[in-house]
Formats: C-alpha cells, structure tokens, sequence
C-alpha cells in the first residue's frame, strides 16, 4: 500500500511539474499575439489588382479583425467587390504563433476551398509580411499600418528574386 502511494504521488507531483512548466508557454504565444493588437478592428477602403488578364482594375475592401480563443488567434474576414458591387474577394485568414517553431503562422482560405499555410513576420512595430509558395512561384503581402490606415501591397515572383506588383490597397481604420 505504502508503495502504490509513494507511485500516486510521485506521478501527481511528475504530472503537476510538467503542467507549471507547460503553462509559460501558453503565455508566449498570447504575447505574441498581442504584438499584432494594431491590426484589431474594422477597416474599409479599396485599391488595384491586376487581372488573369493582364488587364487592371479597381475594388473595394473590408476587413474585420478580431482576437478569439482567449487571446491566442486573430481572425480576418476580408470582402472585396468590384466597382459594380459584385464580390470578388471572401476570404478568412487566422493568425496564430507556433511556440514550438518560434514564428507566427496564418491559415488563409478562399470560399472557393483554396486555402495555403503562410509564414507570417512581424517586420517592425507596424509592419508585417506574410508569403507562401505557389506552384509557379512565390507570393508575399507587406502590411504596413500607420495610425488609422493600413497598406497592404501583394507581389509574385517566378524567382524569388524579381517582384511584380499585383494588388494594392488602402484601408482606414472605422471608429
């Protein structure tokens, strides 16, 4: 009996060292996160891409960004619509930090099912970039937001080594 005891107990006190010891790293990753508090809000405004077409045109844009599970994610909705009203853009972006990995990660998925994992970076205190390969290249977005406007600007590159300009927006903060 004395044993058996002994064994609960020193599993409990394994167990209860493991979960104090676990805990902190929670904490890193809401820090993390809460580094990225600039961008909470809703935002609207419009821009530029270029079509599949080569051809270029003008939209409008909004975005809702908001943190969820208890501070550890960000959420973006983002719409977009032609200058007629029809939507061209839905999509829903998640920001989370890997504290294993040490860096920040953002699911981004299309209503079309389209979806990529992206390496996100926290350039400095406003601006971040995130990019992701696709299968003849690469893509990346640098966001910049000063006060209560954010820039965001999207760039292909067959190489990695030469960029083209492809979208250009900029949102204003609604208060």
């Amino acid at each position: 009996m004395k044993k058996t005891t002994k064994s609960i107990l020193t599993m409990l006190g394994m167990l209860m060292a493991t979960l104090c010891l676990a805990q902190p790293e929670k904490n890193i990753g809401k820090e993390k996160i809460k580094e990225l508090s600039f961008m909470l809000g809703e935002w609207s405004g419009g821009g530029w891409m270029i079509n599949p077409d080569r051809t270029r045109s003008e939209f409008t844009q909004e975005e809702k960004i908001e943190m969820d599970l208890n501070g550890a994610i960000l959420i973006i909705h983002g719409n977009g619509w032609d200058m007629e009203g029809k939507s061209i853009h839905n999509a829903l972006g998640i920001i989370s930090y890997d504290i294993k990995e040490d860096k920040y990660f953002m699911q981004a998925m299309l209503e079309n099912g389209q979806q990529t994992k992206a390496e996100l970076e926290l350039i400095s205190e406003n601006k971040i970039e995130w990019w992701f390969e696709v299968n003849n290249g690469s893509i990346k977005y640098q966001l910049t937001f000063e006060g209560d406007a954010w820039t965001e600007k999207g760039e292909f590159s067959l190489d990695g080594s030469v960029w083209y300009p492809f979208i250009e927006f900029t949102l204003t903060k609604n208060l």
